[in-house]
């Protein structure tokens, strides 16, 4: 008994100090959920400026597509949107964390007959927050 309440005061004691480890400031929290929101409202309003000013330069975004692993360069998926195209889907920003200059965020978009569920990496670049990284999964199966 006294091992098992031993364990479980080390456990709570952990758990509080890494949260307190990973402070998050309230600030960068809605600032990485607005480029997250951009990015994922230029397709509605058919913006692709919009996307670009989210997606850093040298960003990634890597995928499995029929047991296959896929990679396209930010600049490629930026590339495939034509201006003025506006697409009809919902959106929601499911969960943002952050720890000092990194972020990532769980963002769906919701096409009625397919959704998909994004990770966005996030970096704090000269005080300006960017997606670095996106993976994603396609779900053909909404109903």
């Amino acid at each position: 008994m006294k091992n098992l309440t031993l364990t479980i005061a080390t456990l709570i004691v952990t758990v509080a100090g890494l949260a307190m480890a990973t402070p998050q400031d309230s600030s960068d929290l809605t600032a990485v959920e607005a480029v997250a929101m951009q990015y994922l409202t230029s397709g509605q309003t058919g913006d692709v400026e919009r996307l670009r000013q989210a997606f850093h330069p040298s960003a990634r975004l890597q995928f499995v597509k029929e047991g296959q692993y896929g990679e396209w360069s930010g600049k490629e998926f930026i590339g495939w949107r034509k201006p003025g195209k506006k697409s009809q889907y919902d959106v929601r920003v499911l969960r943002v964390d952050c720890a000092g200059t990194a972020a990532m965020a769980k963002v769906e978009m919701d096409f009625g007959h397919k959704r998909y569920i994004d990770y966005l990496s996030f970096l704090k670049i000269d005080g300006r927050w960017w997606i670095v990284n996106k993976i994603f999964h396609e779900d053909k199966e909404v109903k």
